[in-house]
């Protein structure tokens, strides 16, 4: 459901275009009992059929990195809020509205839409999503809502975050220990575009 900011079209069909280029040219693979032991090992029927399981496997995971990217380029304008309990029946749009207002100072900031989003809360047995997920018009205002909410809201039991997809939330989770190792330690980190990257916008290897 998450809607590709206009001024992105061109990224998308670029990606969606090879996409479509990898479906055509996709091998066609036999099964695994098929091959020997050695990935290296290739199978050449008659004509047009060309068998290398390696390869199809390459592509396969190229294919899952371009969708994991139009997905990453869909969610680029939203922004979830999490920690604050979301109450059945509320109106999300005027919730941020307000949080917008009072704690940003901020009016005129526009909202394409608000719901609640999220794993459903644990307490209380009426199952209601646990964040808020937002969508603002602008990339430069959520750039700006993201920096300015760690010194606005730091008094407060809530916070903004990005929208991960679910393979980069994975790869955010999968080094919180060695990043917050590295807080204590006087580095900073920002999780970005798929990555952990340090001040200067570099990626950081953990490995």
């Amino acid at each position: 459901h998450h809607l590709l900011p206009q001024h992105h079209n061109k990224d998308k069909e670029g990606i969606l275009s090879e996409i479509r280029v990898s479906f055509s040219t996709a091998h066609y693979i036999k099964p695994i009992s098929m091959f020997s032991t050695s990935y290296e090992y290739k199978i050449h029927l008659p004509d047009v059929y060309y068998f290398d399981f390696k390869s199809a496997s390459d592509e396969i995971e190229e294919l899952k990195r371009k969708c994991n990217k139009l997905e990453r380029f869909s969610r680029r304008n939203n922004i979830r809020i999490i920690g604050r309990k979301v109450e059945r029946g509320e109106n999300c749009l005027i919730t941020v509205h307000k949080i917008l207002r009072e704690k940003f100072g901020r009016t005129d900031i526009k909202i394409e839409r608000a719901h609640p989003e999220g794993p459903p809360n644990k307490h209380g047995g009426d199952k209601t999503p646990q964040h808020i997920l937002f969508k603002v018009n602008s990339f430069q205002d959520k750039i700006y809502l993201m920096k300015a909410s760690r010194e606005q809201l730091k008094s407060e039991k809530y916070y903004f975050t990005d929208d991960l997809t679910p393979v980069d939330l994975q790869e955010k989770r999968k080094w919180k220990d060695k990043v917050k190792e590295a807080y204590e330690n006087g580095n900073k980190y920002r999780f970005f575009n798929g990555l952990w990257r340090d001040s200067q916008g570099k990626p950081v290897s953990f490995e």
